[in-house]
């Protein structure tokens, strides 16, 4: 029942994604005639109505003669171009477009390639993900002639879909010095032109032309059109059970976080990971009195690691259909920020880094090295030193235009400062999401060894000592998709046995949680275990003196019975309705409840507590999905064995969604020409508004673009009340509001 769906290697491109740019040869005169501009084979020379919408210069409407091969031919071109020309004084052209969504190849004459150098936009660039281009103007002249700042434009439009217009980029900075390309610094973001694209445009296939502008004696000097064909490789959203933590310890009380504070601490992973957007399926709060500070037994530590198996068992008991990820309000003592693994994880809020690299590891990524950082990925790319998490490439920010440069910029996967994403963190998320929980890859889990039917699995949470001790934590079984084999091996193992101690089932245990080594004196595991009809015990061998650990899987499995419901359940129910039952087990056993809801009949669950020791439990159905094969269940277990009873059928009507506006951390003011950052989200149980249907209004500027993404430059000065709104879902419409106070520059 292991998963047997085959990953790229670590740091590797996805295979089949095509390189993103088509290279063309570009010639000019002094005028800015262009001479052969378009990628040949892939776009057609614009017309010229199309150059009238671009606001060409008239020299450039002439028609544009397409050099065969890409090869200079000196007589061919000397009734065009002047041979004083092909020896210019004054040369001004663009060098190359660089495309970036986080980190990009680009070899411009100032930097030479690197070992690690990968062809120019060998970056894929991912569908619905905001795109930065990077002109590289190149301005040589007399040293006594005077020009101004060079100034530039980009357009663009889909090609693949009839009659779209060209759109202007939005600018992210107007005008740079005019300078020989060889002395551009790709790390100074103000030596380039840079634009950006809206992630609605970022999909099919784009056509970008890009040219810039300087003054010259009083006149404007044109550079050519230069064009790129731009593709872009889809990437499923991210699926996220969200869970705010409500903590509670030794006088310190911290309420659970709302979901507004999951998507403001997630605009990082927007940036830096390579997908368009996260799908938060559900938000719940969970409570937890754990302390983060005890580092004992290694890896996180047994505060965070118990939260770690809390998320764990929740994850489990969902059916393993996404990620799992809790926030906390900072002000709780710990000794570390995060904790990861499994498609679990748990950070703070407003930590984005720090979330981004426990979300990596719980889908498999390890550490990037170096900062004395445990279980480094070996095949992480040396590109310093062996020791070093440096990004190898520049990385931009999308939204700010910040460049982050490989000599002080780190991976996130890593402890070192400064953090943003490398070329193989990034190439190898692709993959990982790809390969994210969801109910594609439970039913691919199932059908990898002709299991394609469910099957019941015992989900165990346990310790173990570094001299073999075995401490049994949490466990319930179901019918439910095997684990996987993601980990770090150990010598540890475990068995199941028959009667006779026949072997039935073993498995090698491995170490989801990241931060674990095998050297720890405390290691915690979680494994799905098969369920077999003639299982008798469970064996553990680690290593113990008195050699293995030898546990009685109870014949019988505990009772329990569902009190009947307090409700005509042939209307639609909403509001907190009461749920109550018995239970009965063996002398000497314990018995916990887990409560779960289906609004599909069953076809999938959703954990609404768990080990519950009490016997009742008030159930809020406006904050569940609504449905009209809606059950409640209870899973009494006793460890090693669970009972299921379940309600009748019933129907629960569906909430309204609520807007709600994150802001990206900022003091509620922001210069004019900085940039303002707002993430919504119309959120109910049934799920957050689609992207497509919200939009973003100003009360001085008027309407400023759709999406779940706010991404504002310019604004008039003022204080502006920036309104979110988006479909409920039963008729209406929801609105949010943000005021911010943009100052006047100087």
């Amino acid at each position: 029942m292991e998963k047997q769906i085959e990953r790229q290697p670590a740091c590797k491109p996805e295979v089949g994604i095509e390189k993103q740019f088509l290279r063309t040869t570009e010639f000019f005169n002094l005028e800015g005639v262009a001479l052969g501009i378009v990628p040949p084979g892939a776009v057609e020379p614009l017309d010229t109505e199309a150059a009238a919408t671009l606001d060409m210069p008239p020299s450039t409407l002439t028609k544009a003669e397409t050099i065969e091969n890409n090869a200079v031919d000196s007589e061919a071109l000397s009734h065009i171009i002047p041979p004083t020309i092909l020896t210019p004084t004054f040369i001004f052209n663009i060098e190359g477009m660089e495309a970036t969504q986080a980190t990009q190849f680009y070899t411009s004459s100032h930097s030479r390639p690197a070992s690690h150098d990968e062809t120019d936009n060998a970056v894929p660039l991912i569908e619905r993900k905001h795109l930065v281009i990077r002109v590289y103007p190149n301005l040589v002249k007399p040293w006594r002639q005077a020009a101004g700042a060079v100034q530039g434009e980009v357009w663009f439009k889909r090609t693949d879909i009839a009659g779209q217009p060209y759109r202007k980029a939005v600018v992210l900075n107007g005008s740079t010095a005019g300078r020989r390309a060889a002395t551009i610094d790709r790390g100074n973001a103000n030596h380039t032109l840079n634009f950006r694209i809206p992630d609605f445009y970022a999909r099919g296939k784009l056509v970008v032309y890009s040219r810039c502008k300087v003054l010259v004696a009083g006149q404007w000097k044109y550079t050519p059109w230069l064009g790129r064909l731009l593709t872009f490789v889809r990437v499923p959203v991210v699926r996220i059970r969200a869970h705010g933590v409500h903590y509670h310890r030794n006088g310190i009380l911290k309420t659970a976080p709302p979901l507004s504070d999951f998507i403001a601490t997630s605009v990082y992973l927007r940036k830096t990971w390579p997908m368009s957007r996260f799908n938060f399926l559900s938000y719940d709060v969970i409570h937890f009195a754990g302390d983060l500070t005890n580092t004992a037994g290694g890896g996180c530590g047994q505060g965070w690691s118990a939260l770690w198996r809390q998320l764990r068992a929740l994850y489990n008991a969902s059916g393993q259909d996404a990620n799992h990820y809790a926030l906390m309000k900072k002000g709780i003592p710990t000794t570390y920020g995060g904790c990861g693994g499994g498609n679990v994880g748990a950070s703070f809020v407003g930590d984005g880094s720090i979330m981004a690299q426990e979300l990596g590891h719980a889908l498999g990524r390890s550490h990037a090295p170096g900062c004395d950082v445990g279980g480094p990925d070996p095949s992480y790319p040396h590109y310093t030193h062996p020791q070093s998490a440096a990004i190898g490439e520049f990385g931009m920010d999308y939204a700010t235009g910040k460049v982050y440069t490989p000599s002080n910029s780190n991976d996130f996967m890593g402890y070192c400062g400064n953090p943003w994403v490398s070329p193989c963190t990034y190439r190898a998320l692709i993959s990982d999401i790809n390969h994210q929980p969801s109910p594609v890859t439970v039913e691919a889990s199932r059908c990898a060894k002709n299991l394609c039917h469910s099957q019941e699995h015992l989900y165990l949470d346990f310790g173990v000592s570094s001299n073999g001790d075995v401490d049994l934590q949490s466990g319930f079984s179901m019918e439910g998709p095997g684990g996987n084999s993601n980990g770090g091996p150990t010598k540890h193992s475990i068995e199941l046995q028959d009667g006779q101690g026949r072997v039935l089932w073993a498995k090698r245990l491995v170490l989801k949680e990241a931060h674990q080594s095998h050297d720890d004196s405390h290691t915690w595991y979680s494994e799905a275990i098969p369920m077999l009809s003639e299982v008798a015990r469970l064996v553990f061998k680690c290593g113990h003196a008195n050699g293995p650990t030898i546990i009685d899987i109870p014949k019988k499995a505990p009772t329990v019975n569902i009190e009947a419901l307090k409700f005509d359940i042939s209307e639609a129910q909403s509001g907190t309705v009461p749920l109550k039952w018995t239970t009965q087990c063996g002398k000497d056993e314990q018995v916990t409840s887990i409560v779960r809801y289906t609004n599909d009949g069953g076809e999938t669950w959703r954990p609404l507590v768990m080990a519950l020791g009490e016997t009742e439990y008030k159930v809020n159905l406006d904050q569940l999905p609504s449905g009209k094969n809606c059950k409640l269940q209870v899973m009494a277990s006793t460890l090693l064995r669970t009972t299921m009873a379940e309600t009748e059928m019933f129907a629960v009507s569906r909430t309204p969604a609520q807007a709600m506006i994150s802001p990206v951390p900022q003091d509620g003011q922001t210069q004019q020409s900085e940039v303002v950052e707002l993430a919504g989200c119309a959120y109910s149980p049934d799920g957050c508004a689609d992207e497509d249907d919200c939009r973003w209004n100003s009360s001085l500027d008027g309407d400023l673009g759709g999406g779940e993404y706010l991404i504002a430059n310019n604004l008039t000065p003022g204080e502006h009340v920036i309104s979110f709104s988006a479909p409920d879902g039963v008729g209406g419409s929801t609105h949010a509001e943000y005021t911010v106070q943009v100052l006047a520059q100087g």
